[in-house]
């Protein structure tokens, strides 16, 4: 399972509900309907990997504040250890989607789907993985 953590926004980014608090509910609310276990914390999670994913939506507006040029990130971090060296890095990206774009202050709120669908990515991903590791021979 995994923590969501969603990075503040900026105040100016906030517009007709779009918030961090409501894009915390709405990716929890997408990872639940997949029946990815939550963790409210690292601490609460059992895992060795602390796994959790990161969404963070950075914006700039132009044009007097009526249009917005925005990048949204939804990465999976948690901490690995090298094959290599053995040494452990703490907080490393290991899964991540991306974009970037440009659209008018009214339609901030519309950010709310495409957020949605980088985490559909992941939870293509990682349903993808967990099958083929509980169907993998032990």
């Amino acid at each position: 399972g995994v923590e969501v953590v969603v990075e503040p926004f900026a105040p100016d980014l906030e517009h007709g509900g779009l918030t961090a608090a409501s894009v915390l509910a709405a990716v929890e609310s997408q990872l639940r309907a997949a029946n990815i276990p939550l963790f409210a914390n690292q601490r609460a999670n059992p895992s060795t990997a602390q796994p959790y994913l990161y969404v963070a939506v950075t914006g700039l507006s132009f044009d007097e504040g009526k249009a917005w040029a925005v990048a949204l990130r939804v990465e999976l971090r948690q901490s690995v250890k090298s094959a290599v060296t053995e040494s452990r890095i703490v907080d490393a990206v290991t899964w991540d989607q991306h974009t970037v774009l440009v659209l008018p202050a009214r339609q901030l709120p519309d950010l709310r789907a495409e957020i949605a669908s980088l985490v559909a990515t992941f939870v293509d991903d990682w349903r993808a993985v967990h099958t083929a590791a509980a169907s993998a021979p032990r």
